[in-house]
């Protein structure tokens, strides 16, 4: 998440314009490319929009959780959901997921993508690890670190105003997943704990850090 230098040499050697399709074969060929290239069986994935224009919403998320059911039952590894706010699609995707999971026995659960702006990482890191834990270790958490939707008024617009406010919140609710005690004072006392335990976010999921992606829209955000 913070970047290894093979892979910011790598990107740094891509032409300005990495969509050229030839660029991109060229690239992909590279030596530095091979240790980065999937191994082993094809497994597929699916995106679903569940888009609630004009139709009934909980219609729209029976049919989901249908979806997620039957594709599991095809074999299909990975499935993710769009995530927007303010428009007809899915804007609660841990409520979701969770419903997924008691659908599935297999499926790993996703998002595409949370939009770091609009959450609080100590809140959406408790509510991610206890989707893992009743999932039994299967989500993959895809994010972007978007900034807040222009001329809509919210408190996000407060919280991040610049780029570099949603990669704190980021880094924040990476540090929170993977363990990191909140910053406490002396003698702070904890109900159902022995003194001096650390403010960690729970239930703990030991290896949700290990499945955290992002979702790069720019050669910038890949580096």
């Amino acid at each position: 998440m913070h970047g290894r230098p093979d892979l910011e040499t790598a990107s740094a050697s891509l032409s300005v314009d990495a969509r050229d399709p030839e660029l991109r074969r060229a690239d992909w060929h590279s030596p530095q490319y091979q240790p980065h290239r999937r191994k082993g069986p094809l497994k597929l994935g699916f995106l679903t929009f569940l888009t609630q224009e004009h139709r009934d919403p909980r219609t729209v998320l029976q049919e989901g959780l249908q979806l997620f059911h039957e594709a599991e039952q095809f074999g299909y590894a990975l499935g993710l959901v769009r995530v927007r706010h303010f428009q007809p699609y899915l804007s609660g995707p841990i409520a979701f997921l969770s419903a997924a999971a008691q659908h599935t026995s297999t499926l790993r659960l996703g998002t595409g993508v949370i939009p770091m702006h609009a959450e609080d990482p100590i809140r959406l890191a408790e509510e991610l690890q206890t989707l893992d834990v009743l999932s039994d270790g299967r989500v993959e958490a895809g994010f972007a670190t978007s900034m807040p939707e222009k001329g809509i008024h919210t408190h996000w617009h407060e919280q991040v105003q610049t780029k570099q406010d949603s990669w704190d919140t980021f880094d924040s609710f990476l540090d929170r997943i993977a363990g990191v005690p909140v910053e406490t004072e002396p003698g702070t006392f904890l109900w159902g704990l022995p003194e001096g335990s650390p403010a960690i976010t729970r239930p703990v999921s030991p290896t949700l850090h290990e499945r955290i992606w992002y979702g790069a829209g720019s050669m910038h955000s890949v580096r």
